[in-house]
This record gives C-alpha cells, sequence and structure tokens, in this order.
C-alpha cells in the first residue's frame, strides 16, 4: 500500500545538525569583532530554525559589521566638516553616529530590515542635506557627493533582499539629475557643465547602475548559496535520519521476529497439552495487544477443556451408576424368578428348571439345576450328629434364602434362628434310636420345611 509519508526531523536530528554543520561553527570566538557580534548582532538561529529565521540572523550580522565600518568611517569623514567650508558633513556625520546607536539596539532585536531602512535613510539623508546645503550653490567638489550616493544601495543591498536596491537606485538618480539641472551652482561647476554635463550625468548613472547590478547579482547569489547550504544541512539531517530509520526497521524487524516465534512456540506447546503455556507478556511490544488477547483465549480454551474433562468424568459416573441400577434391577427381578421356580418345584415335586431369563444368577445356580426339591415328613431337632454324612447328602439352611453344604462338611448344631431346615437324603437321629444306615436315593432330593416357601395366596407349599 503506498502512502505518502511526512518526515518530521526530530529533536535529536535537529540537535546534531546544529552542533556540527550550525552557523556558529563558522563564526569566529575571538577578537574584537565576536565582542561586536555578541553585542549588536541577532542570536544565532535556535534548532529547527526556517531559512527565513537563519536569513534574518545572517543578515543581522552583515548588519552588525557594516554598523561597525559605518562608524569607524564617520570618524574620518567628521573632521572634513569640522575643519572644511561645509559644516552639513559635520552634521550628518553627528546624524548618522546618532542613528547607528539606535540601529545596534534594533539589529539585537532581530529588526534587521528596519535597520537597513534607517541605515539608507540617514546616509542619503546626510548626503542630501549636503548638497542642498552647500554654500554658494553646488561646486564642483560637492558635486562628487552625488558618486557617495551609491553607499545607501551598498547598505540596503548588503542588509535587505535584492528586490529593495531598486528604491534608492531610483531615488538617487533622479535627485542626482536634479541637482544638476535644477539646483544653483558655482560659476565653476556651471562653466564645466557646459561642456561636459551628459559625461557627468553619465558617468553618475554608470557608477550607480553598475554599482547596484553587480550587489543586486552577489546578494541572489549570496542567497542561493546561503540555500544550498541549508539544503546540504538537511540532505546531512535526512541522511543520518535515513540510518537511524534503517537501524530501527531492522531492530523492529528482529523484535517482530521473535514476537512471531513466541507466539508459534506458545500455540505449539498448547497444541502438545501444555494449557498452561502464554505468551511473554511485552507490554509496549509490536504484539502486545495480540499477545494479551491470545493469552485471554488460551485461558478459556484451558477452561473449557477442564471443563470438557469434568464433563466426561460425569458422564461416565452416570453411566456406571446407570449400569450398576440396571445390574440391581436385573438381579431384584431374577431373584423373584428364581424364588418363583423353587415355589413351583416345591409344589410340583419337580427338578428345580430355572427361566431363560435368570442370567446373572444362573452360575450360581447351576449345581441345582435339575435336582428335586423334597419337603420334610418330621420337624427337625435343634441338636445333630457329629458324624459326617454319607457321600450324596448335603444340608443346607435357609433363613428365608437356600444355603447349601457340602457332603463333606460334618453336621454340627444349628443356630437358635435356623428352626427350618433342608435336609437332603437323611433324617436326624432320636435318643431313644440306634443309628441307621444312610439314606441313598436314586436322584438328589432336597427336604424344605413348609414355612420356608409361600404360594402366592399365602399357603404352605
Amino acid at each position: 500500500m503506498d502512502e505518502h509519508v511526512t518526515h518530521h526531523p526530530s529533536a535529536s536530528s535537529d540537535a546534531w545538525s546544529h552542533a556540527m554543520l550550525g552557523e556558529q561553527n563558522f563564526w569566529s570566538a575571538k577578537g574584537f569583532l565576536a565582542w561586536w557580534y555578541r553585542v549588536s548582532a541577532p542570536p544565532p538561529a535556535p534548532l529547527g530554525a526556517t531559512f527565513q529565521q537563519r536569513d534574518l540572523v545572517r543578515r543581522g550580522r552583515i548588519a552588525s559589521a557594516i554598523l561597525l565600518f559605518l562608524a569607524a568611517i564617520l570618524l574620518l569623514v567628521a573632521p572634513l566638516g569640522w575643519f572644511g567650508p561645509n559644516k552639513q558633513i559635520l552634521y550628518t556625520a553627528l546624524i548618522v553616529w546618532a542613528t547607528i546607536a539606535v540601529c545596534v539596539v534594533l539589529n539585537r532585536r532581530k529588526h534587521v530590515n528596519l535597520v537597513g531602512c534607517l541605515l539608507c535613510l540617514a546616509v542619503n539623508t546626510g548626503m542630501y542635506v549636503s548638497i542642498l546645503r552647500a554654500p554658494g550653490g553646488l561646486g564642483v567638489d560637492d558635486k562628487d557627493i552625488l558618486y557617495l550616493l551609491v553607499f545607501s544601495e551598498l547598505l540596503l543591498g548588503a542588509i535587505l533582499p535584492a528586490s529593495w536596491i531598486v528604491i534608492p537606485l531610483v531615488v538617487n538618480l533622479a535627485f542626482s539629475v536634479c541637482a544638476l539641472t535644477l539646483l544653483p551652482h558655482t560659476p565653476a561647476l556651471t562653466g564645466l557643465l557646459q561642456s561636459s554635463q551628459f559625461l557627468i550625468v553619465f558617468r553618475v548613472f554608470q557608477m550607480h547602475l553598475l554599482i547596484t547590478g553587480v550587489l543586486w547579482i552577489l546578494n541572489i547569489h549570496a542567497r542561493e548559496s546561503v540555500q544550498r547550504a541549508n539544503q546540504a544541512e538537511e540532505v546531512a539531517r535526512l541522511q543520518r535520519d535515513m540510518g537511524h530509520l534503517a537501524t530501527a526497521r531492522v531492530q523492529e524487524a528482529e523484535q517482530l521476529t521473535q514476537a512471531v516465534e513466541g507466539l508459534v512456540q506458545t500455540l505449539t506447546q498448547v497444541m502438545r497439552g501444555s494449557l498452561q503455556a502464554r505468551v511473554p507478556n511485552q507490554h509496549g511490544g509490536s504484539f502486545w495487544a495480540l499477545g494479551a488477547l491470545l493469552n485471554s483465549l488460551l485461558t478459556r480454551y484451558q477452561r473449557a477443556v477442564m471443563d470438557a474433562r469434568e464433563v466426561q468424568l460425569l458422564r461416565l459416573t452416570v453411566h456406571q451408576h446407570k449400569t450398576t441400577h440396571q445390574i440391581a434391577s436385573q438381579l431384584t427381578r431374577e431373584q423373584a424368578l428364581v424364588q418363583e421356580a423353587i415355589v413351583e418345584a416345591l409344589r410340583e415335586q419337580c427338578p428345580l428348571r430355572l427361566p431363560e431369563e435368570v442370567v446373572l444368577l444362573e452360575p450360581f445356580l447351576h449345581p441345582l439345576l435339575g435336582c428335586r426339591i423334597v419337603s420334610p415328613s418330621v420337624a427337625m431337632p435343634t441338636t445333630w450328629t457329629e458324624s459326617p454324612l454319607p457321600a450324596g447328602n448335603v444340608t443346607a439352611s435357609i433363613p428365608p434364602e437356600v444355603s447349601f453344604l457340602s457332603p463333606s462338611m460334618p453336621v454340627r448344631e444349628a443356630p437358635l434362628h435356623m428352626q427350618e431346615t433342608l435336609v437332603l437324603g437323611a433324617r436326624p437321629l432320636m435318643e431313644s434310636e440306634t443309628p441307621l444306615r444312610p439314606f441313598t436315593p436314586t436322584q438328589h432330593q432336597f427336604m424344605v420345611s413348609p414355612t420356608s416357601f409361600k404360594g402366592t395366596n399365602g399357603d404352605h407349599a
């Protein structure tokens, strides 16, 4: 995506360019002229100053130097007015000195354009007054002041922009023509003008036009040189900024690469099962906001996984409870079916047969399948013989349920709560009877008390 990016120089770049390429590096810090600049010239341009501000400081320093040399030249002009016949020259020197004092203050406060105008007016006014108030009229020596009017053009062209030179040029040429043609002259100048008036006027024009033209060209080239210097300084600063920017871009690219690698590593750890992995908190980094959002999503994902595991565990527990309940219900139903089968076998005096629905209890009751259940003919005593039963005889006690004894197990005294007994193949001995040989049936038989099982109508089987 193409965008127009405006480069704004940073404070550090301005400070560097000002310290390395500023005008103050080319100014002399010692001597009388340096002291005079510190007193009368504007202060150096600040950091990040524009071309206009720098050009103002440059012209202010030129004005400061001109004020100094103009004051020194007036020291030579003043004696001419003091000792010469034209006292107006002395008054002009005094007026210009006063103007220089005012211009020093104004120039220090950066009123450079006003300083140039005041100097031009002071110099021209002094010369105009000297010509107008010349004793006896304009003489041969006084006409040379017309050549000196070019000073105002020099001052104005050096301090102000080049376009301002046209104003004093036109005024000075017009005044020179009027002075040579309209003002009163001395007889010597009148005789000279009769023979050389055109030559004198031509020389005045030649002097003003040549000097003003050269000054105008120098002024323009000076401003162009200053602009080139400013552009060179700006280019150097921009090159430095671009170097810093390239370095910053490289560092930013490295930071982005590290941030992306951190994100990839975090996501890889999460994919491998490490739900506690988080993106490192880099406040102010490139992906700081993205990392915060990703950490929030990872936290929610961790909670969702934990909730899913809990739900899965709950489902397994519920399934186990359901299975247990189904088994318990099945056992209850099978118990009722077994009980009905035993009651039916006891009533019909037929071998025990279990329904097909009996599945869970079938392995436990499998040894009883095909056995006949028989009721005892007499009541069973509470004392039993200590001798073991013959082979094939089984004794079982049924409180309400049925239990069976192994044929090799000795018969001991029955508990008090076992008053109803199921005897297989034997009956107890009375005290007056002698032991009989064991009863050997043709098939297994069970002897069950009638009260152990009841029919559906409440009668004994």
